[in-house]
């Protein structure tokens, strides 16, 4: 099964469908499968994305460039420790 790929934009829109059913009474699991996303995603967008409103979302986007899922290479955290061996 192919892979959604949903945009920051769509992931809050998405969570806040999701606080408005659990106001109303609903559990997780059926409120995340009426959106059509799996409870884990749920939790790991919600640790993610936290409280953030839209304007928030792009102001954060502004000051990092580009997309919150974006990762970085992780070279520069290897980098620092040759660094360090060398100077040992």
């Amino acid at each position: 099964m192919a892979r959604k790929r949903f945009s920051d934009e769509d992931v809050l829109n998405l969570l806040r469908q999701i606080e408005l059913a659990l106001s109303t009474g609903s559990d997780v699991q059926s409120a995340c499968r009426k959106v059509g996303i799996s409870d884990g995603t749920y939790y790991t967008w919600r640790k993610r994305y936290g409280g953030m409103a839209k304007s928030q979302l792009h102001e954060f986007k502004s000051k990092v460039g580009g997309s919150i899922t974006r990762r970085s290479s992780g070279c520069g955290v290897r980098r620092d420790c040759n660094c360090l061996s060398v100077i040992i």
